[in-house]
């Protein structure tokens, strides 16, 4: 029984840590990578821009919100791949310096009407938040507790 107690202690404790390590990140204690929304909201903006020229268009007074929900610094095999991709090109890569791929959360909400939640993937730089758009998805349905 002891010991059950004491590995229970043990992954409560590891738990907490976790938890508070996670806190700090989403603090900006630990996290140095760029937050996009919270400089230019680029990844908002341009989003916008692009449903736009698809031909899904919002009033001027919708009301655009973006969280930043995941970023990632990629390594030099990952830049490569961008490059061979043609996302990139090689100048580009030597100019930005260290490149995150970060993923945003955008609520579109039009007045007198449903909100409408996209995922947004970019690349972002220390530097530059506007280097590339990789990906937008709508969300159809979203499930929460």
């Amino acid at each position: 029984m002891g010991q059950q107690r004491s590995r229970l202690a043990r992954g409560v404790m590891m738990a907490t840590g976790a938890l508070l390590f996670s806190a700090a990140i989403k603090a900006g204690e630990i996290n140095s990578e760029p937050d996009c929304s919270a400089i230019t909201d680029w990844p908002a903006q341009i989003t916008q821009v692009r449903l736009n020229e698809s031909g899904v268009a919002f009033p001027a007074s919708t009301t655009i919100t973006s969280t930043l929900v995941a970023s990632m610094k990629m390594n030099e095999k990952q830049r490569r791949d961008l490059q061979r991709a043609g996302i990139l090109d090689k100048q580009t890569l030597a100019m930005v310096g260290a490149l995150y791929r970060q993923v945003y959360r955008i609520t579109l909400l039009p007045p007198d009407s449903k909100a409408h939640i996209f995922i947004t993937t970019t690349l972002a730089s220390d530097e530059e938040c506007s280097v590339a758009l990789l990906s937008i998805a709508e969300i159809a349905q979203e499930l929460t507790n």
